[in-house]
């Protein structure tokens, strides 16, 4: 059982030649994650793991925050909502479903593994279902020195087009196109993750080899994460 969150300290989006800019911060959502394991087989050369998760995503905080837009000369702001890009939720309560298999060879200290993802969004409650999201990854995995290991990650995702009520005028008041969601990318992720008694060290790099969006959106670059992590065991 995974339980995740986390908390948006600054969520900026800065235009073109610096023509605007929107923040927001606050909680995003909750993930209640549970995994359960169909198949584990352990050998002294191998072992072989096979599971499968149906987990639930709950959003904490609003979906529809606004951004001050103009201030008359008489002091009164005007606002409009901002659009999904800034918010730190869509709102909509998701349910996740994982499949997960792992090969690893224990004398070569190389596994391999695969990771399918797939994301049913719900409605949020100002109409707007945004589009379902498949994903599968391929991956590589080899210990270079002690402690020290590489990741390859050879990934493709899927996003449906969003769906949304006909009675509302998305771009007019959300700031959304419809015809401009959507898309799909393919793309290869190196990671280094060095492990230090209980705590682990990462960075990765999101290259992608291609990419294709619906209309005209916000597409993905090179995209650099690093972090730490801890684990202990009860």
């Amino acid at each position: 059982m995974s339980i995740e969150s986390g908390y948006f300290i600054d969520k900026t989006i800065i235009g073109l030649n610096n023509s605007s800019k929107m923040k927001s911060n606050g909680f995003g959502d909750l993930i209640i994650f549970p995994k359960y394991e169909l198949f584990n087989h352990k050998t002294e050369r191998s072992n072989t793991e096979l599971a499968i998760g149906l987990g639930f995503k709950i959003p904490l905080s609003s979906h529809f925050d606004s951004t001050l837009i103009y201030t008359d000369a008489l002091g009164n702001n005007y606002y409009t909502t901002s659009p999904p890009t800034i918010q730190v939720t869509n709102g909509s309560h998701d349910i996740i479903f994982n499949v997960f298999f792992l090969k690893s060879m224990n004398k070569a200290n190389l596994r391999f593994f695969s990771n399918l993802l797939y994301i049913k969004k719900g409605w949020n409650s100002i109409g707007q279902k945004f589009g379902n999201y498949a994903s599968i990854g391929l991956y590589g995995s080899k210990k270079i020195i002690k402690n020290l290991s590489l990741t390859v990650q050879l990934k493709g995702e899927l996003i449906d087009k969003m769906s949304y009520d006909k009675n509302i005028d998305m771009l007019a008041l959300y700031n959304i196109d419809v015809n401009s969601t959507g898309g799909n990318k393919i793309s290869v992720i190196p990671q280094l993750t060095y492990s230090y008694r209980m705590f682990s060290f990462f960075a990765l790099l999101d290259l992608p080899l291609y990419q294709y969006m619906n209309g005209v959106q916000i597409g993905a670059k090179n995209q650099f994460t690093a972090g730490i992590s801890y684990r202990y065991c009860l």
